[in-house]
């Protein structure tokens, strides 16, 4: 595998603001972690991704499937 076989993250939007951080003792919740943005083609490679994984290893993803 090669570095550019790794599909890489979508590039920063300098523009866009980050979310304020929390203060330290703030405790872990579901609503307290950052979210990525989605894009379009992201379940294609979720897909892709998840080929490769059953093509290294075809035992594994038949017996858990």
């Amino acid at each position: 595998m090669t570095p550019t076989d790794i599909p890489s993250d979508p590039p920063v939007d300098p523009n866009k603001v980050p979310a304020p951080a929390l203060p330290p003792d703030t405790p872990d919740t579901p609503f307290s972690i950052e979210l990525r943005e989605l894009h379009f083609s992201d379940p294609l490679r979720w897909l892709a991704a998840g080929w490769r994984d059953f093509a290294r290893a075809p035992g594994i993803g038949l017996f858990y499937g």
